[in-house]
C-alpha cells in the first residue's frame, strides 16, 4: 500500500481545513488562522489486504517478509531519526523519515487560545476600565476639555488688557452758556434787540487747572466737555459770550479791532469780510473748553449760525481766547479760513505755494476710492470741515501713510479715526504725480489746536 504525501484535516478551534505534509503527522503546532495549538492526526493504519505480487528483484536483494506498517507516533522525547538515503525502500514504497516529535499536550485541557468573533472583538474595544462607554461620554469629554482650554485663553487675554484705573478729578468749569443764550438759539428773530433777557455768565476771569496731559503735539490745549462741569458765580467783566456778540453786530473793521486778535496782515483784513457787517446771526453755540498754562490762556469754541436765504443757516466754529487777566477777543485767523473763503479759494485754485490754514480735521478710516489719485494704496484721506460736523465740508485731502500725520495716528497724541480735531495743517497742490487730476495732500498739521 502507498502512504498519500499529504494529510487534510479539520482545526478543532476554528474549523479551518489543513492539509500539511504527511512528515507531519501527529506534529503539534500553531493553526496558521486562528494561531490555537492543535495536533496533525498521526498516519493512518492500513487494513490487511492481500500481499500484492511484486517483480522478481534482484538475486542480490533479498525480499522483505512483508511491507512495513508505520505506527503511531510516540510522544516521548527521542533523538530526531537519522535521514534514510534516497532511493525506493523494499518493497517497492517511497520511505520518509518520522517527523520530529514534540511535547504532546495534556489531554482533557482546552486549547490556549480560542477564536474570537467581530462581535466580541468590538466589545472589547468599547469596555475601557471595566465600564461601558457610550457615545455621549465621548463627545462631552472633548468638548469639556475645549471648553476649559478657552476660558483659560480668556482669562489670560482679560488679565493683558487690563489697564490701571485713571483718578479724573473735576475741574471748576464756568457755565454752560447755552442756557443763557436760550433765545439765540431759538432763531425766532432776527435781531439781537429782540432776544430775551440774558442770564447768568459763567466767571472766565478764574483760572480752571487744566487735566493732565501727557505731552506731544497739542499738549498745550486739550478740550473739555462743559457739560459735565460745575457752575460757577457771574462776574462782573465781560464774558467771551458778550465779546463774541459785539464782534459779529459791529458794522465796520475799526468796531471790530479791540474786539479781536490776529495775524493777518492790515491790507488784507480791509479787503476782507470783517469789513462790512456780517449776515444776520441766528445762533450761538457753546462748543468745548481748553486751557494752556504755558501760555495762561482760556479758548472757548462756538458754533455760530448764520441767515442765508432760503436755506437753514450756516454754521461756522469761532474761537474766543482770553489771555491771563486780559479781556477776551474773537480770533479772527480760522474765523477768516473757514467763514472768510480763505481755505475754500486755496482748495479751488491749484498752484504751487503752500498754504497754512485753521480748520477741523477727521481722519476717515478707509481706503481711498478714487482712481485718479496716484499710490491711493499709500494714502489716507482728511475731511476739512468748519464744524465739528461732517456735512459742513470745505476740501478733502490726502496724506501718506508714512508722514507724520500718520505717527500722530499711531501715537494717539489727540488725533484719532472718526473724530473732528481743530488743527493748524499745511497743504499743497500734487501737480506732478497726475498734472490730468491734480489732488491736495496734507504736508503735516504744526499743532492740534488754532494757534499759529
Amino acid at each position: 500500500m502507498t502512504l498519500p504525501e499529504t494529510l487534510t484535516f479539520a482545526c478543532p478551534a476554528c474549523d479551518s481545513r489543513l492539509t500539511v505534509p504527511i512528515a507531519l503527522a501527529g506534529v503539534v503546532g500553531p493553526c496558521p488562522r486562528c494561531g490555537t495549538r492543535i495536533q496533525a492526526p498521526p498516519l493512518p493504519v492500513p487494513a490487511a489486504t492481500q500481499s500484492p505480487v511484486h517483480a522478481p528483484a534482484p538475486a542480490a536483494a533479498p525480499a522483505p517478509a512483508s511491507v512495513p506498517v508505520y505506527a503511531a507516533p510516540t510522544y516521548a522525547t527521542t533523538p530526531p531519526p537519522q535521514e534514510a538515503p534516497a532511493g525506493p525502500a523494499p518493497g517497492g514504497t517511497g520511505y520518509k523519515p518520522e517527523p520530529r516529535q514534540l511535547p504532546q499536550r495534556v489531554e482533557g485541557k482546552e486549547p490556549i487560545g480560542r477564536r474570537m468573533s467581530e462581535a466580541m472583538r468590538a466589545q472589547d474595544d468599547e469596555v475601557v476600565g471595566g465600564y461601558r462607554r457610550s457615545p455621549l461620554v465621548r463627545m462631552i469629554i472633548p468638548a469639556l476639555f475645549l471648553t476649559v482650554l478657552l476660558a483659560m485663553v480668556g482669562v489670560i487675554l482679560l488679565f493683558l488688557n487690563q489697564k490701571p484705573p485713571v483718578e479724573v478729578t473735576p475741574l471748576p468749569q464756568p457755565a454752560s452758556p447755552a442756557q443763557a443764550d436760550s433765545g439765540l438759539n431759538s432763531g425766532s428773530g432776527p435781531s439781537h434787540s429782540d432776544l430775551p433777557p440774558r442770564a447768568a455768565e459763567p466767571d472766565e476771569s478764574l483760572p480752571v487747572a487744566p487735566p493732565a496731559d501727557p505731552g506731544g503735539i497739542g499738549a498745550s490745549s486739550r478740550p473739555v466737555d462743559l457739560s459735565s462741569q460745575p457752575v460757577a458765580k457771574p462776574p462782573a467783566t465781560s464774558s467771551a459770550t458778550q465779546v463774541l456778540e459785539k464782534f459779529l453786530a459791529a458794522k465796520t473793521l475799526d468796531e471790530r479791532r479791540p474786539l479781536m486778535e490776529t495775524a493777518t496782515p492790515d491790507d488784507e483784513l480791509k479787503s476782507s469780510c470783517l469789513s462790512g457787517p456780517l449776515p444776520v446771526c441766528i445762533g450761538i453755540n457753546v462748543g468745548l473748553q481748553s486751557d494752556s498754562l504755558v501760555e495762561r490762556s482760556t479758548d472757548y469754541f462756538y458754533t455760530v449760525t448764520f441767515a442765508r436765504p432760503n436755506s437753514r443757516g450756516d454754521s461756522y466754529d469761532v474761537l474766543v481766547r482770553r489771555r491771563g487777566d486780559q479781556e477776551p477777543k474773537v480770533v479772527v485767523d480760522p474765523f477768516l479760513d473757514l467763514y472768510g473763503g480763505r481755505l475754500k479759494k486755496f482748495a479751488t485754485t491749484p498752484t504751487t505755494a503752500v498754504g497754512t490754514f485753521q480748520a477741523r480735521v477727521t481722519v476717515i478710516a478707509g481706503l481711498v476710492s478714487d482712481p485718479n489719485i496716484p499710490k491711493r494704496d499709500n494714502k489716507m484721506i482728511l475731511k476739512l470741515t468748519a464744524t465739528q460736523s461732517e456735512n459742513h465740508e470745505i476740501a478733502t485731502v490726502y496724506a501718506s501713510t508714512s508722514s507724520r500725520i500718520s505717527d500722530l495716528l499711531k501715537e494717539g497724541g489727540g488725533l484719532s479715526y472718526g473724530q473732528s480735531t481743530p488743527c493748524t495743517i499745511e497743504l499743497l497742490w500734487d501737480v506732478k504725480d497726475n498734472p490730468a487730476h491734480p489732488f491736495i495732500e496734507a504736508i503735516s498739521i504744526k499743532v492740534l489746536s488754532w494757534n499759529q
